[in-house]
């Protein structure tokens, strides 16, 4: 997972969700390693104890992106 995402005066952080819309052990909002004061055009979002998704491959995910004085331009997913 890729973000474009200015928050060089705020904060970004992405939670993910199951299909019904519960926060997903290990990728809830307080594993997400919170990332402030960055301007970045292919920001890696990580997680204590992941630093991609492989492990949710062929699973439903939501995406629960938090920002605060920031803007997010753009995102892209990959296998």
């Amino acid at each position: 997972m890729q973000l474009n995402v200015d928050a060089s005066r705020g904060s970004v952080r992405v939670e993910l969700l199951d299909a019904a819309g519960t926060p997903m052990p290990a990728f809830s909002g307080s594993d997400t390693n919170f990332r402030r004061d960055i301007n970045e055009l292919r920001l890696r979002p990580t997680w204590k104890a992941h630093t991609d998704l492989s492990t949710l491959q062929g699973q439903i995910v939501r995406l629960k992106i938090s920002l605060q004085n920031a803007s997010l331009y753009a995102f892209q997913i990959q296998p």
